[in-house]
Order: structure tokens, then C-alpha cells, then sequence
């Protein structure tokens, strides 16, 4: 057995044990934007090489994402213009202590790339966990094109 497939058999044989609280980002340290942000907001936002971005409202609450490819190609003042709600994605959310499998399972059923840490206690948002994220938890290292 090669040391990738040993990665992956381990990756395998340990991913139930992890929890969304060890592979979450801390969510202070997220990029968001306001709910009423403009196109014109989201690409400058994009430029810093991200593609989804969680929006929140005027408290601060995360209400949902948008992704670069749904505001992509708009011209003129309608790049101007706050983001349609047709465009704003549901945010899925776990508590920490979930197990990241059923969360995958989750996202992968949605088609959600991004998910809200929740305390479950507090209700506090403690985090934010993507796709990929819980897929490299699995298969180790996702290989990006663009870099």
C-alpha cells in the first residue's frame, strides 16, 4: 500500500470520529457581507480569491450565502443594485459536536457548500464548515486548479 492509499484508509476509518467542531473555521474570522450587498460588492469581495460568501443581516446574523457564479455577467447599474433574495443560498447549521458524516451527508443531499456552526447551547454562530472542507476530512488534500 502506497502512503496515498494509506492516507485514505485512515482518513476513511477515522472521519466518523470527528466532529464539526475540529474542522470548523472560526466564523470571526470569515469574509461576509451585508445581506444588501451589490453585485459590484460581491466580485470585489470574489477578487480575494473566494467564491461563496455568507450575508448578514443589519444585527449581524448570517442569513444565507451567495456564490460569485449566481451574480456573474451582470452589467451596468444592475451591478449597482442589492442582491436579489433569489440569489441568497440557505445556510445550513450543525452544533459542534456533530458528527461530520451525517453533516456531509447533509450538505451533499442539499447541494449546500456552506453550513453555520451553532452552539447548541448558547445559539451562538461559532463557526462555518464547507464542502470541501468535510470532503479533504475524508480524502485528504483537495487539489485546487485555479492555484
Amino acid at each position: 500500500m502506497d502512503g496515498q492509499d494509506e492516507r485514505l484508509l485512515l482518513g476513511a476509518l477515522s472521519f466518523d470520529a470527528r466532529t464539526i467542531g475540529s474542522v470548523a473555521i472560526d466564523f470571526a474570522q470569515v469574509k461576509t457581507l451585508p445581506v444588501n450587498a451589490t453585485v459590484a460588492q460581491v466580485e470585489e469581495a470574489a477578487a480575494l480569491g473566494f467564491s461563496r460568501f455568507p450575508l448578514r443581516d443589519g444585527a449581524g446574523e448570517p442569513v444565507g450565502y451567495v456564490h460569485i457564479k449566481d451574480v456573474l455577467g451582470r452589467k451596468g447599474t444592475s451591478r449597482l443594485l442589492p442582491l436579489e433574495e433569489a440569489v441568497v443560498r440557505v445556510l445550513p447549521e450543525f452544533a459542534p459536536e456533530q458528527s461530520v458524516r451525517p453533516a456531509l451527508q447533509s450538505m451533499q443531499r442539499s447541494g449546500a457548500h456552506l453550513a453555520l456552526v451553532r452552539d447548541s447551547t448558547t445559539g451562538a454562530v461559532t463557526g462555518l464548515v464547507t464542502l470541501e472542507d468535510l470532503l479533504e476530512e475524508l480524502v485528504g488534500q483537495i487539489r485546487h486548479d485555479a492555484k
